[in-house]
């Protein structure tokens, strides 16, 4: 299709799909409006649509195509539709400047590479894990992926960043971006209007340490955390409130190779003297 001025487009109601190859190359499309009642948007639909922005689809969705969205190097913001099921290979690459991506839990079949080209979309997913029908590339060169997540990253008044488990009113720490000396991860946090129990800690959580020397975990964290500490060329003291270490994580809060150390049955956040 010769397209190169089409600026904007709205597709009439009564189509079902959007085929192969429609808009593929409309390097000037910078809106498109798709109505309710598509179910399909076929294999490099919108491929290279280096100007389409933002894209609203609606929940009639159930099938996006192979590269759909490939090369649509301006799109910032997508939501796939909570019908959808299939999303193929390639469906969002070359999408660097996407911030976000939330995966619905009735998806089963993911293709490869999916995300590729985008290292800073983080991608929230409803399942709690690999579903069998996704390739195991799917989400190869993209950013963080968050299993079990029901919404966007939270940042409280102390910096600590959380993400909202999908089907529980529970939250796992992501990362840190305070400047404190001590930090006391809080039992709970407010994440849109709902009380969240904090459950876990990601792996990279404090990889990126900062000032931070010690800090103290609530009761309730999932385990094993042995690696939430892992990396920083900064040494760390972790306290932990329960009366041992939970099943799974070793004394070294992360790992044999890291400048952590874990510390149990540390009440009521009292911190050990710091010495250097």
């Amino acid at each position: 299709m010769d397209c190169e001025s089409l600026s904007s487009v709205i597709i009439p109601k009564g189509v079902t799909s959007i085929e192969d190859g429609t808009f593929s190359g409309c390097v000037s499309l910078a809106s498109a409006v798709i109505p309710d009642g598509i179910k399909s948007i076929g294999a490099s639909a919108f491929q290279g649509c280096a100007s389409l922005a933002g894209l609203e689809m609606p929940d009639s969705i159930t099938s996006i195509g192979e590269r759909a969205f490939m090369g649509c190097k301006s799109l910032t913001g997508a939501v796939i539709p909570r019908g959808t099921t299939r999303i193929g290979g390639e469906a969002f690459s070359g999408c660097p400047s996407l911030d976000d991506m939330a995966i619905p839990g009735g998806v089963a079949d993911l293709g490869a590479d999916v995300f590729k080209g985008n290292n800073s979309t983080t991608i929230f997913c409803e399942a709690n894990r690999m579903p069998k029908g996704w390739n195991p590339g799917w989400n190869d060169g993209a950013g963080t992926t968050y299993w079990n997540a029901g919404s966007g990253v939270v940042r409280d008044d102390n910096g600590i960043l959380y993400v909202k488990f999908a089907y529980e009113n529970k939250a796992t720490v992501t990362g840190y971006t305070g400047g404190a000396v001590t930090l006391t991860i809080p039992r709970a946090i407010r994440i849109g209007g709902v009380q969240c129990e904090v459950a876990a800690i990601d792996p990279r959580a404090f990889a990126s340490r900062g000032t931070l020397k010690s800090v103290f975990l609530p009761p309730g964290l999932k385990t094993p955390v042995d690696i939430a500490f892992e990396g920083g060329d900064k040494f760390l003291a972790v306290y932990g409130e329960i009366d041992s270490q939970p099943e799974g994580m070793g004394k070294t809060a992360g790992g044999s190779a890291s400048n952590s150390f874990a510390y149990w049955g540390v009440k009521g956040g009292r911190f050990a003297q710091w010495k250097d």
